[in-house]
């Protein structure tokens, strides 16, 4: 009897620890703003931080031991993600979906930035996996936004008349508008890429460095007379006005 009791107590006591380093586990993952997640090989939440349960509108203790699908029947999103996760499973290799669109509970389109990953036992065998994944939605609003401006500048560009350039810090070229043709005889093309140095007169080529480098410096306005090589090879003066963006 006594040997029982002290194996009981034993087992307690393992238990108790068990419980315990999965207390500590909760409270790290649920300090973590992005959308922590672990699945066994049915598809059923083993693991799950606060972060996910809040973005669908469930309770961590009522997701674990369920899947997607019980949570969520009518989730279009749901075979997807068991068919992801049963292909990590399969290959026990991490995947990565750069851009996952999905919906939150409320049914409006987010996107998503997920990493899935094996967990593999001692002998070699993935049977769960641990994924997180990151709301990029606002990013990718953004990145929308500024494809949509960068569109929109681009066009106002192409059709001015006054010729337009962009310039790294090293001086190269990264864009030339349309309206060098008329005027210098050049497409685009011929001038992207290539330092501006090879179209300025030897005599202002010093003078104009040093003074995008000070543009560089102060980032204000500045304007300047140069003599530009025409297509033809003769040289062309022009007036321009440069700014740091």
């Amino acid at each position: 009897n006594e040997a029982l009791t002290k194996e009981v107590a034993e087992r307690r006591q393992a238990q108790a620890e068990v419980e315990q380093q999965r207390a500590f586990l909760q409270q790290v993952i649920d300090l973590n703003p992005n959308r922590i997640f672990a699945k066994d090989s049915e598809g059923r939440y083993i693991l799950v931080n606060r972060a996910l349960a809040e973005a669908t509108g469930h309770a961590v203790s009522d997701m674990l031991n369920r899947t997607e699908l019980d949570l969520n029947p009518s989730l279009p999103d749901a075979e997807r993600f068991g068919s992801d996760d049963r292909e990590v499973l399969r290959t026990q290799r991490d995947k990565v979906i750069a851009e996952e669109l999905s919906t939150d509970r409320f049914g409006r389109p987010i996107w998503l930035y997920t990493v899935k990953r094996p967990i593999v036992d001692a002998a070699g065998h993935a049977r769960q996996i641990l994924g997180v994944s990151v709301d990029v939605t606002q990013r990718k609003h953004m990145e929308d936004r500024l494809r949509h401006n960068e569109q929109h500048l681009r066009m106002i560009t192409d059709n001015i008349h006054d010729m337009v350039s962009q310039i790294d810090l090293n001086h190269v070229i990264q864009y030339a508008s349309p309206s060098h043709r008329p005027i210098l005889d050049y497409e685009p093309e011929q001038l992207m890429g290539r330092p501006l140095s090879d179209f300025l007169h030897p005599d202002e080529a010093n003078a104009i460095r040093a003074s995008l480098r000070e543009l560089a410096a102060e980032r204000k306005p500045q304007r300047q007379r140069m003599r530009i090589r025409h297509a033809d090879g003769r040289w062309v003066w022009m007036s321009s006005r440069g700014k740091v963006v």
